[in-house]
């Protein structure tokens, strides 16, 4: 405890030195501002990624058939990843409704352990790790991002990237992104983490609305989470 009082005296006697303090997201915010920041120093200057570059069309490089539901599940298959969370969630949504396929992508050392969990199910493929263009072209010919990381997701800038292909995802609260981009039933969900009843009700839920449901949503955020924002902030802070 006397650690953590200590910490707080310390930052914030450096953190109100500073002019001004870029934050990333709600989250940082919060942090700022328990740390000692004033509201007047505290400038919106969010997570984002190259939009131009996930919008462009890429060739159809599936065999999938499209008229099936597609959730990706796509990073490393490690512990703070939570890829087993996906596979077993999916597979309970599977058994009310097969219209759904569940893509994982990536490799690591829970990769046997997933392939073993999902054993040969006819509805999840594995595609192995892509670099970026393969990861795009695999990405937009699916309809929702799953994110089930936990809280060492620190953000998640996939969902930035699925985003700007207009993709939703359904995101655990652990996550640093599910405070600024989830918004349930606009841009994607949000479940509890590890919640796997939860996560299975989610997509169960997001395999029947309409896809044109998350258009809106999808471009307000993108327009908020974007360069554009980055560039003002910047501009913001040399005005000062």
């Amino acid at each position: 405890a006397y650690k953590r009082i200590l910490k707080k005296l310390f930052y914030g006697f450096l953190i109100r030195k500073y002019d001004a303090l870029l934050y990333v997201g709600e989250r940082n915010k919060k942090y700022l501002l328990e740390y000692g920041a004033r509201e007047s120093q505290l400038i919106f200057s969010p997570h984002t990624i190259d939009q131009s570059f996930w919008k462009k069309e890429v060739p159809d490089t599936t065999t999938k058939s499209k008229s099936k539901i597609i959730f990706a599940w796509a990073a490393k298959f490690i512990e703070k990843k939570r890829p087993n969370d996906a596979i077993e969630a999916f597979k309970l949504a599977y058994e009310l409704n097969n219209n759904i396929e569940l893509w994982m992508i990536g490799s690591g050392e829970l990769l046997e352990s997933s392939l073993s969990l999902a054993n040969k199910h006819p509805a999840i493929t594995f595609w192995g790790f892509k670099n970026q263009t393969e990861l795009k072209a695999l990405l937009s010919k699916s309809n929702f991002l799953l994110l089930t990381s936990d809280y060492r997701e620190t953000w998640g800038l996939i969902v930035n990237e699925c985003f700007s292909m207009g993709i939703p995802a359904i995101v655990s609260d652990a996550c640093g992104v599910s405070a600024d981009l989830i918004e349930d039933g606009k841009t994607g969900y949000c479940y509890n983490t590890g919640n796997i009843n939860m996560l299975q009700n989610k997509i169960a839920t997001a395999a029947l609305n309409d896809l044109t449901l998350y258009k809106e949503g999808l471009k307000r955020k993108n327009e908020i989470y974007s360069y554009e924002m980055n560039k003002k902030a910047i501009i913001k802070f040399l005005t000062l």
